[in-house]
């Protein structure tokens, strides 16, 4: 395999994700804009977003929204998997490899047709007709933000219930491996069944872990090592967790910072 040109010099190309903050920061701050589209024409930084962010600016008032369209449009980003899209692609990537004895690259980011493609199981030509301003533009409907309501209600839920099922947030080693099972058993039932209610997919999660032959291939992924390249799922972990060790409760805007947050550190 051929190597650069010799005396070429070697561009190493920095992926940097941003938020909602950084976006008004571009539009409100002197400078911010013209330092972030001359690291993006230098080829040297490629600016990633989360399909969460297009909830944040489709929730933002109109004439904001279509400042902070023009100005995502102008710097051209790169987009990242949504969560759960980007747990899933990572969980078989993981168990490929472990049981194929072999480490593939897993690169969750991608153009917001793939992103759009990927989150709606649509095809993508269909997607690639829209615009950023067309899927911004949904959150803009009266109805939206009861519907987006209604999933951050239902997380909290499933949050405080999993507290209280995993003996009230006292991790143990014995719960924290149930915890990593049922996630893996999870994976496997949103990569056949997607939108589920939770009550049936937990059913669907039960059946799997009570299959003894699934189980224990389950447990001997969870036991040794399969997991551990996992990083999305790592992050999420870690801050379920820490929330356990406390009284906080899972409110909207703790679960953005979450789900930007799953995104960004691995």
């Amino acid at each position: 395999m051929s190597g650069p040109p010799a005396g070429a010099e070697r561009v190493i190309v920095m992926n940097a994700y941003v938020d909602n903050n950084f976006l008004i920061d571009c539009i409100n701050r002197d400078g911010w804009k013209n330092i972030a589209v001359k690291a993006c024409e230098s080829g040297k930084v490629k600016l990633v977003l989360s399909p969460w962010s297009i909830f944040e600016v489709g929730n933002a008032p109109q004439r904001h929204m279509e400042e902070l369209v023009t100005l995502i449009d102008g710097l051209r980003p790169w987009w990242i998997l949504e969560r759960v899209d980007l747990q899933l692609r990572e969980f078989i990537v993981a168990w490929n490899d472990f049981w194929n004895g072999k480490r593939s690259q897993f690169n969750p980011i991608c153009t917001l047709a793939e992103v759009h493609s990927s989150f709606l199981r649509l095809p993508l030509e269909i997607v690639e007709k829209y615009s950023l301003r067309d899927f911004a533009g949904i959150w803009q409907r009266p109805e939206a933000s009861g519907e987006a309501d209604i999933e951050f209600r239902r997380q909290s839920t499933i949050s405080s219930l999993n507290r209280i099922f995993y003996l009230g947030g006292k991790l143990t080693s014995r719960a924290v491996l149930e915890i990593r099972k049922r996630y893996v058993a999870r994976q496997f039932v949103i990569s056949r069944r997607i939108g589920l209610p939770h009550h049936e997919r937990y059913q669907f999660e039960n059946l799997i872990l009570g299959a003894r032959e699934l189980e224990t291939y389950i447990s001997f992924f969870v036991e040794f090592g399969g997991m551990d390249e996992m990083l999305a799922h790592r992050v999420e972990e870690c801050l379920t967790f820490n929330q356990w060790k406390t009284n906080a409760i899972l409110n909207p805007n703790r679960q953005l910072d979450r789900f930007h947050a799953i995104a960004a550190l691995p």
